[in-house]
C-alpha cells in the first residue's frame, strides 16, 4: 500500500485507518461515475454509433482504485458479438480519472453537472470530438456523486478540524482538495491552510494559474517546504557535485544562499503574476460567521468533544 498523506505528529488527520481505506465512499463514487460514461461509449457504438464515433480514437479509459499494472492496457469487447466489438483500453487510478479532476474543480452539484457534460470522451471519423454531453451521461454521472460532493469533517491529533475532500493527481491535474471544502472553511474559519500537489511545479504553479482562477480564490501567504540540498542545486550546484550530507562535507554555504534568493524570486514572480489569486498553499481569510458555523459542524470554537465516541460520529458527518 502507498502512503496515505494524513500527515504526522499531532498534524496527523484521523481517524488515519479509515480514510486511508475506504473512508466515506467518494473515491468508489468517482470510479462508478468514470465506468458509467465508459460503459455508454461502447454500448452507444454497439446499438448503431449514430454519432460515428472512431473506435480508434476513443481516449476515455475505464477506472479501478488499485495500482495493477496489468489492467494499464487492456483489449475489451472479447467474447462474439454480444460482447460489442473489440478494441484497445485500459484503467487508470481513480485519482488520475478526469472525473476526480472534475468533482475537485466544481463549485455546486449543477456546476459539476456541466463540467461533466464538457468532458472530450473521443473523436468521430472525420475527427470532431464527442464529448459525454452527446451521450447524455452528465446526468447520470451527477447523480453518482450526489452524496460525494459533501465535503468530510474530520480532525487532527490536537483536534483542529479538517477537511478531507477529494485528490485528483497533480502530476496529471491540478492536485488540489475540492473547491467545495475550501470555500466551506473559508466561511468557518479565520485562517485556511490547504496543500496544493507536490512541488512548486506541480502543486504552487497549477494551484496559481488553475485553481485560484478558477474558484476566485486570493490567497495571502505560500510556504515552500525544501530542504538545503535543493537549495544548492538551484545556487548552480551540479548534481555529480552535491555530496552525500550524510558522509561528505558541504560545498559551502555560496550556493545555499543564491538557491534561497532564486526560490525567492519565483515566489515573488508567481505573486505578480497572478495579481488577485496570488498565493499557494496558505489561504487566511477572517470570518464574521466562523464561531457559529463551527458549531452547526459540531465543533464548536472553544473546546470540541474528543472522546472516542464523539469522534467515531463526527467522521462521516456531512451536515455543511
Amino acid at each position: 500500500m502507498k502512503g496515505g498523506a494524513a500527515g504526522g505528529g499531532y498534524a496527523q488527520v484521523i481517524p488515519m485507518e479509515d480514510i486511508n481505506l475506504h473512508f466515506t465512499g467518494d473515491f468508489a463514487a468517482i470510479a462508478a461515475a468514470n465506468n458509467l460514461l465508459a460503459a455508454l461509449i461502447d454500448n452507444h457504438i454497439f446499438h448503431g454509433n449514430e454519432l460515428g464515433i472512431d473506435q480508434r480514437r476513443i481516449t476515455w479509459r475505464r477506472a479501478l482504485d488499485v495500482n495493477d499494472r496489468a489492467l494499464r492496457d487492456t483489449v475489451t469487447g472479447l467474447g462474439g458479438v454480444g460482447n460489442g466489438f473489440p478494441r484497445s483500453s485500459g484503467f487508470d487510478i481513480v485519482p488520475a480519472s478526469e472525473v476526480m479532476a472534475v468533482f475537485c474543480l466544481a463549485t455546486s452539484l449543477s456546476d459539476l453537472k456541466e463540467r461533466l457534460g464538457r468532458i472530450v470522451v473521443a473523436h468521430t471519423f472525420d475527427k470532431r470530438p464527442v464529448l459525454a454531453s452527446d451521450l447524455k451521461a452528465q446526468g447520470a454521472m451527477a447523480a453518482l456523486l450526489h452524496d460525494a460532493i459533501a465535503p468530510n469533517l474530520v480532525q487532527t491529533m490536537e483536534h483542529t478540524p479538517a477537511l478531507v475532500h477529494g485528490g485528483p493527481f497533480a502530476n496529471i491535474a491540478h492536485g488540489t482538495n475540492t473547491t467545495i471544502a475550501t470555500k466551506a472553511a473559508l466561511g468557518l474559519a479565520d485562517w485556511v491552510i490547504t496543500e496544493a500537489g507536490f512541488g512548486a511545479d506541480l502543486g504552487a504553479e497549477k494551484y496559481y494559474d488553475i485553481v485560484s482562477r478558477a474558484a476566485d480564490l486570493r490567497p495571502a501567504a505560500t510556504v515552500v517546504v525544501t530542504t538545503v540540498r535543493a537549495m544548492k542545486f538551484h545556487g548552480g550546484v551540479a548534481v555529480a557535485d552535491l555530496p552525500d550530507e550524510t558522509s561528505q562535507p558541504s560545498p559551502g554555504a555560496s550556493a545555499t544562499s543564491s538557491g534561497t534568493s532564486r526560490r525567492c524570486a519565483t515566489c515573488s514572480a508567481r505573486r505578480s503574476s497572478s495579481r488577485s489569486t496570488d498565493g499557494s498553499r496558505t489561504i487566511p481569510r477572517r470570518s464574521r460567521r466562523s464561531s457559529g458555523l463551527r458549531r452547526r459542524w459540531g465543533c464548536p470554537a472553544s473546546r470540541p468533544d474528543t472522546s472516542p465516541r464523539a469522534v467515531r460520529g463526527r467522521r462521516n458527518w456531512r451536515g455543511w
